[in-house]
């Protein structure tokens, strides 16, 4: 599958999400760039900020959960969680909480299958018939659920699924995201079909705005993850709002400058931890490629790998296929369809090494950002910097979301250190797809307008396409300097 711009733009009406709250730029944050750079333990307090605000929308608008605990307190059949991106990263990590717990059930859906957890492989979300392929993997039955989960409520991939389960089950399949009915309807036919489709029970939980603007693993994610495990595990955010409130955000001001160093002189930084919470860990890791146009993790058996910034080990299991096991808590699954290209195989997911001690054989110099788990309590240490975050009265489960936040806080912090994007707005974003596409458009339009140049967006979308980017260049600010001369 290849990226046309012929396509794209006879289409472009269906993936010009400007409008949806998902996409808009958050008012608390902006200028993060900028306060990051010179006031850290600030911007720091700011994204906390958006996350808690995020957690207050979601209490009041948690009841519309209602139909879908009551559809599965009497559900006996499988659940298929379906996902794509940082969902598709939240439905895994789901399903491992089930199979935690011996509820065997359970059953995540990534699109590009397990080997996009680390790697995303392009264009997959934005075909429904994939979506549906990928269903058919698993010869749904009448008795199964269908959970479609996507942040803006317009990926082509997750709706496939969700409208194939339609077809299928008994039961109607739910489909959950982040932006109100009414403007989904007004910007993509795909989501008016399923909003409309009264076999389809859809939930909006919008709330608000990512604190970097279009980064979804953000907040909606976050929300996502919770509104499930509230769902199908009966899991309560109170005790995790406490531990947020209570988390001094600052502390990791020195941690930060000591990973920003690295960067910049071109070493990496190894993250290590326990099987526990490896997945946690990976998620952020993972998800700073496509958000922050860093390297994605390096796969050995590509032959033109380029070894990223950064990486995870496994701590205490030394073999990989154990190290995938214990990371997933089941066999990782293949995909062999001729649409992905080997690009899913057990090759290439055993390509990606995640063992205890995988990193000696790098050529890049290196230091481990240690995160273990002691009861009540995460401790961090990279190099001489050690911290200490206390997480008591929570669970796994919302132990997990905690370190999930407090990462994701983290890093959207220090990459704006070293300018991977521009106030609030992600101009490293990689076009790897038709929304992407669309969002480097976006954000390369509002700077050049700032700017007084006002291109079409056509003009803008050619340029986005057909310019040669390196993977240490940000499109959108390539196209700024080209029309700006």
């Amino acid at each position: 599958m290849k990226l046309s711009l012929e396509e794209f733009l006879s289409q472009k009406n269906q993936f010009q999400l400007g409008d949806l709250t998902t996409e808009k730029f958050h008012p608390d944050t902006v200028g993060l760039r900028e306060l990051a750079t010179n006031d850290p333990s600030t911007a720091l307090k700011k994204l906390k900020s958006v996350d808690l605000k995020a957690f207050e929308k979601y209490g009041k608008i948690k009841n519309k959960l209602k139909p879908l605990i009551k559809d599965l307190s009497n559900h006996e059949g499988r659940i298929f969680l379906v996902g794509c991106g940082a969902t598709g990263r939240l439905v895994l990590h789901l399903e491992k909480y089930a199979r935690m717990q011996s509820i065997d059930n359970i059953f995540s859906l990534m699109a590009g299958g397990d080997a996009a957890l680390i790697k995303s492989i392009e264009l997959v979300e934005d075909f429904e018939s994939l979506g549906k392929k990928h269903l058919m993997e698993f010869n749904p039955s009448p008795s199964d659920l269908v959970i479609g989960v996507t942040e803006g409520g317009e990926t082509s991939y997750v709706i496939g699924a969700v409208m194939a389960a339609r077809d299928i089950c008994k039961r109607a399949p739910y489909i959950l995201y982040c932006n109100d009915d009414q403007d989904l309807i007004a910007t993509c036919e795909r989501s008016k079909k399923f909003i409309e489709d009264e076999n389809i029970k859809n939930i909006s939980i919008n709330i608000g705005p990512m604190a970097l603007a279009g980064s979804t693993r953000m907040q909606a994610s976050t929300i996502l993850h919770m509104a499930l495990g509230k769902c199908l595990f009966n899991e309560d955010e109170k005790g995790l709002i406490s531990a947020l409130e209570r988390f001094d955000e600052s502390s990791l001001t020195k941690m930060m400058n000591r990973e920003k160093n690295l960067f910049l002189e071109n070493k990496s930084c190894i993250y290590k931890t326990c099987t526990k919470f490896g997945l946690s860990v990976l998620t952020d890791t993972t998800e700073r490629s496509p958000t922050f146009g860093l390297d994605p993790f390096e796969n050995l058996n590509d032959k033109n790998f380029v070894e990223s910034f950064n990486h995870l080990e496994i701590a205490g299991v030394f073999d990989n296929k154990t190290a995938w096991s214990s990371l997933l808590s089941r066999d990782p699954r293949e995909l062999l369809w001729n649409e992905l290209q080997g690009r899913s195989s057990f090759n290439t997911i055993n390509g990606f090494k995640i063992f205890d001690g995988h990193t000696k054989n790098r050529k890049k110099e290196y230091e481990y950002f240690e995160i273990r788990y002691s009861e009540n309590h995460f401790e961090f240490s990279l190099m001489d910097e050690n911290l200490t975050i206390c997480c008591a009265g929570l669970n796994y489960f919302s132990q997990s979301i905690f370190l999930k936040i407090i990462l994701n806080i983290y890093s959207t912090c220090l990459m704006a250190t070293v300018d991977r994007f521009e106030s609030n707005i992600m101009t490293w974003v990689r076009s790897s797809n038709y929304k992407l596409i669309d969002r480097s458009v976006r954000y390369a339009r509002m700077l050049l307008i700032q700017k007084g140049i006002n291109p079409s967006y056509d003009e803008v979308a050619k340029l986005v396409m057909e310019l040669e980017v390196t993977q240490d260049e940000s499109v959108v600010e390539k196209v700024v300097s080209f029309f700006k001369g």
